[in-house]
């Protein structure tokens, strides 16, 4: 296809930037872009090798010299060969401090990863050793995107990301592929399958092999989505049996929205409720980056005169279910409590703050979340205690009858049977 590329613009204070060193006098660039086809996954794959290139070259592991030639076939297969040294090696990709830059950028198509985005816009701005990705938006049949980010890197010992997200009926598995260190802290988003609204806002370190450094990750996001579905047969089969589901074949969640925080190490799920067979559950939780859970299930609605609580606690090799009373009543799963847009604000302040008074921190400042509750101690609470005769009507030996997960043995043992 088509992939013409138009650059206009201007660069000066060249005379200055070369002469005087520091940021009070920077290269000065303003240009403007417009595209049929940008693929991201190229450039991003030409500036990281350039990247890796550079900091070997500061260790003195290549030699800065090409042999000379006019041939530009055979230079190009020169740099590429320079590239390929030491391919998986990756270097830190720092942002020049003494560049003062603006790239207007319009493209009719762009690619990224596996997604194929329409008419996106941006402004990309470079400033004392930050990058800031201004106001992006573009369109694709999988949803539609929107996007404030900060990459700041004017050392390698002193880099962090920021990024402020907004998906419009985006589908789930694109959504993960679109923003993969969500699949690293909520790997239970694997098991569903639709479409989702999702806003995001979150700031992490970056080490100098470009790896996000996931105990650093303060993030706010909230996630909303209908006629979402369970494709993991196991975990539906699993909910279906305890819960006693009239239609096992329907799996479906008519309505959800539900508000997250990752902070210390520890996701943290607020209060949130949907619909399923013939229940109206609330869910509320956490865990931490290793996949320790605590997750309580409120049933809120049932065909049973009463209600009543399940408790899932340890990870998915070993856990514990413990059925009980309720925690929850409804009102107190059907508030938002707000994190994420009071999150998201602040860290768009925080990026403008950078632009107009210049990079004074040395990285972001913790990302502002609206007040909750602190869900660990929620989740630890009592709740009520189901009577004697509830724990007959749904089959317990005692109000609190607890089952543990099966070990691989007793699995191996079921199947011989």
């Amino acid at each position: 296809g088509k992939s013409d590329l138009a650059i206009t613009g201007l660069v000066s204070n060249i005379k200055r930037a070369l002469s005087f060193s520091g940021v009070r006098n920077p290269l000065k660039i303003n240009f403007e872009a417009a595209s049929d086809t940008i693929d991201v996954n190229q450039l991003a794959s030409a500036v990281f090798a350039g990247a890796a290139y550079a900091d070997r070259l500061r260790h003195g592991d290549v030699t800065p010299d090409l042999p000379k030639t006019d041939d530009d076939k055979a230079l190009q297969n020169q740099l590429d060969a320079i590239a390929s040294q030491q391919p998986d090696t990756a270097g830190p990709l720092l942002i020049p401090v003494n560049v003062d830059a603006s790239f207007k950028v319009n493209a009719k198509n762009i690619i990224y990863s596996d997604l194929d985005f329409k008419d996106c816009s941006t402004e990309l701005l470079l400033y004392s050793g930050a990058l800031n990705i201004h106001d992006l938006k573009a369109k694709s049949d999988a949803g539609d995107l929107g996007m404030s980010a900060m990459y700041m890197a004017p050392t390698k010992d002193n880099m962090h990301f920021g990024f402020s997200l907004d998906l419009q009926k985006m589908n789930i598995a694109r959504f993960l592929s679109l923003v993969p260190a969500i699949d690293s802290i909520m790997p239970m988003m694997r098991d569903f399958s639709g479409f989702i609204n999702a806003d995001l806002a979150a700031t992490v370190d970056v080490d100098s092999s470009m790896n996000l450094v996931l105990p650093t990750l303060d993030a706010a996001i909230r996630l909303s989505g209908e006629e979402l579905a369970f494709i993991n047969p196991e975990t539906y089969a699993t909910i279906g049996k305890w819960l006693r589901f009239r239609d096992k074949a329907d799996n479906h969640i008519k309505r959800v929205s539900v508000e997250i925080v990752v902070r210390d190490d520890v996701l943290q799920i607020y209060p949130f409720a949907f619909d399923i067979d013939r229940y109206r559950l609330g869910v509320v939780g956490y865990n931490d980056l290793d996949m320790n859970f605590d997750y309580h299930i409120s049933v809120l609605k049932s065909p049973l005169p009463f209600k009543f609580g399940i408790t899932i606690k340890g990870n998915p090799d070993k856990y514990k279910i413990r059925l009980g009373g309720a925690k929850y009543k409804e009102g107190q799963v059907a508030q938002s409590v707000g994190v994420t847009d009071t999150a998201r604000v602040n860290l768009l302040n925080q990026i403008e703050n950078v632009f107009r008074r210049g990079m004074v921190r040395s990285k972001f400042a913790p990302l502002t979340s609206g007040k909750g509750p602190d869900i660990r101690a929620l989740t630890d609470s009592a709740g009520t205690v189901l009577s004697p005769a509830d724990s007959v009507a749904l089959g317990l030996k005692t109000p609190a009858d607890t089952v543990a997960a099966p070990t691989e043995t007793q699995k191996t043992k079921k199947r011989r049977k």
